[in-house]
């Protein structure tokens, strides 16, 4: 026993001879701080941020969604975050999946509150038991971001989508035929706690038409955010043809158009179509 304190004891001494003769010299101080201050930069640049964020996809899977599936997550505090390809369940049959994504915006700028970037996926799906719309995908947004809410707050998004499908979409109890869009550009004003979508205009031979309106997030349960949508379609769209005859009883007699609305929430989309305006037939007198 007296061997193992006197072997500790030395080698105390030891460690504190070696100290006192590293103070004495001139750049002890220097290389210190130095030394702290790689330590500090390694640790960030290596700290495992994809870890941290599959956990808190994990704690939300029952609570804001479903499940969630990720394959190919790299991110880093400072760089590009990737996904080679996600998909979201949502609690009522929805389903979210991306692949493809990347985003230039950085973990440590959402930390700051500042979501200032670009965002793209090479397809994006939004999958319902009323329709399924798929398509490529940029988003520009210049905006706040609250870490706490984990939505957007104050700023603009201008998105663009191209190679675009709708498909299982029915009106008036009639299902129409899959749509290819050739482009969607749009842009979104976040004020107020509120989404404003001030136009996105759809544009192609199957379908044209703009949307406006507005999202009202819900900061616990963004599945639960509130809608409150407008879609107007020109009638002569391409996806229109064979429900010639039809169509023609379903334009709004004011704007000439298509008019559809999405109520309800995020998760639980309620799609209203219009009616048919059926001419009235005029009642034949016998006497």
């Amino acid at each position: 026993m007296n061997k193992i304190n006197e072997i500790i004891r030395k080698i105390f001494q030891s460690a504190k001879n070696l100290y006192n003769d590293a103070k004495s010299h001139p750049f002890f101080k220097r290389y210190v701080i130095f030394t702290c201050l790689l330590t500090v930069v390694f640790t960030l640049v290596f700290f495992p941020v994809d870890t941290i964020i599959l956990k808190l996809l994990r704690d939300a899977e029952g609570k804001s969604f479903q499940s969630a599936e990720v394959s190919d997550l790299k991110a880093s505090l400072f760089g590009d975050i990737s996904i080679d390809s996600m998909k979201i369940n949502l609690r009522s049959r929805e389903e979210i999946s991306i692949s493809k994504f990347n985003s230039t915006i950085s973990i440590f700028s959402l930390i700051r509150g500042n979501a200032d970037g670009e965002i793209n996926s090479e397809q994006f799906s939004f999958s319902s038991p009323k329709f399924k719309f798929t398509s490529k995908i940029k988003l520009v947004p210049d905006a706040e971001y609250s870490t706490k809410t984990g939505v957007f707050t104050n700023g603009t998004l201008s998105l663009k989508l191209t190679n675009s499908l709708l498909e299982g979409l029915s009106i008036a109890g009639f299902n129409i035929k899959p749509a290819n869009i050739e482009s969607v550009n749009g842009e979104i004003l976040f004020q107020d706690k509120k989404y404003i979508i001030k136009v996105i205009k759809i544009d192609g031979q199957s379908l044209r038409g703009t949307i406006t309106g507005s999202i009202i997030p819900n900061e616990n349960n963004f599945s639960l955010s509130v809608l409150d949508i407008s879609c107007s379609f020109d009638p002569q769209s391409g996806m229109f043809d064979d429900y010639r005859m039809l169509i023609n009883y379903l334009i709004d007699k004011d704007s000439g158009k298509i008019l559809i609305k999405l109520k309800g929430s995020i998760a639980n989309t309620e799609v209203i179509t219009p009616k048919m305006n059926m001419p009235q037939m005029g009642v034949k007198d016998d006497k």
